[in-house]
């Protein structure tokens, strides 16, 4: 039979367990800005720096530094916002209309996961898609591996552009050290 300390030990080993794994399931998505996100794709993505576009934006839906390029067939997309409570509330309405209206009828054929915070959060889906609209892209049908990843004013969104950019939108989530599925 148990005994009062071998319950409170075994209660204490379960908690601590428990703790760890909210710890590394919650993991915090790391802050990347101008100079961060142009070192990650130049240097561990090897993209040349005459293919990566800077511009800085003043928009009334944007202010900040806006980066893409091209990794093979994934597109990485940065924005840098200049408020990071315009980043927040981008991020929050994308998930809100993520959670809301992507498969409603259940017949995307993938995977997903999604977590969202008070200052970070993601959205990764990997699969074949219908046309619903994700990330912005209403009509976007076919094999879809996307990442939208948000950390205080900076998102990050690498997406598919071909039938088989899998490994290559991959690549680019790992090389950020975002999660993927």
């Amino acid at each position: 039979m148990f005994d009062g300390k071998k319950i409170r030990s075994l209660l204490s080993i379960f908690f601590v367990s428990v703790m760890m794994f909210a710890t590394v399931s919650c993991a915090k998505i790391a802050e990347y800005d101008e100079d961060s996100v142009i070192n990650v794709l130049e240097e561990k993505l090897d993209i040349p720096e005459e293919d990566i576009f800077v511009s800085e934006v003043e928009d009334p839906e944007f202010s900040g530094t806006y980066i893409t390029a091209r990794y093979n067939d994934a597109r990485i997309t940065a924005m840098i916002f200049e408020d990071e409570e315009a980043a927040n509330e981008t991020f929050s309405e994308a998930y809100s209309s993520f959670e809301e209206g992507f498969d409603p009828s259940g017949q995307f054929n993938g995977d997903y996961k999604c977590q969202s915070e008070t200052d970070h959060g993601y959205i990764v889906v990997n699969g074949e898609n219908i046309g619903r609209n994700i990330f912005g892209d209403r009509f976007m049908t076919g094999e879809i591996y996307a990442g939208f990843y948000y950390s205080g004013s900076t998102i990050i969104v690498i997406m598919s552009e071909g039938e088989e950019a899998a490994e290559d939108v991959d690549a680019a989530i790992r090389a950020f050290g975002f999660p993927s599925l």
